[in-house]
């Protein structure tokens, strides 16, 4: 039976499923691209790395189950603590790495890259801000690409 949705699978594209997915995949691509790759040349996974802005998330952090004190001896022999900070809530900005995987093949004799491997994902399809990334990128390599082949 032919799927219902052409160009997609609605079960690996789940948001809980996809990230898992989309790393094992790289790696199978890894390791046959270097299986076949000539003498030279070798295929290695890397990832593209952003920070999520702090300013749209924060995270609580709850009271600390203990106060720090300090003791003093008094001079009467006796003991005396001091109390030097109170236990309180805060909230954080949340800055959280994420990131995309990506293969890159490159020549390992001079350490350059040869090409750039980028397994879509569905962020790509779907209209946002990825998508716009993604069609922006697009067009600039194949800008670059008819640029060069001049």
């Amino acid at each position: 039976m032919r799927s219902p949705f052409p160009g997609m699978d609605p079960y690996l594209e789940d948001p809980a499923i996809w990230p898992d997915f989309h790393l094992t995949l790289i790696v199978a691509l890894r390791a046959e691209l270097n299986h076949d790759l000539p003498q030279g040349y070798v295929a290695m996974a890397d990832r593209h790395v952003w920070i999520e802005d702090p300013l749209k998330k924060t995270r609580r952090l709850r009271d600390p189950d203990v106060a720090i004190a300090r003791r003093r001896k008094m001079p009467t022999g006796g003991t005396a603590t001091a109390t030097l900070a109170v236990p309180r809530s805060i909230t954080l900005p949340v800055q959280e790495h994420k990131g995309t995987p990506y293969l890159k093949i490159t020549d390992s004799l001079e350490r350059r890259v040869i090409t750039v491997i980028e397994v879509l994902s569905p962020t790509n399809k779907t209209p946002g801000p990825h998508r716009n990334e993604y069609l922006s990128k697009r067009e600039n390599t194949s800008t670059a690409a008819s640029m060069s082949s001049k």
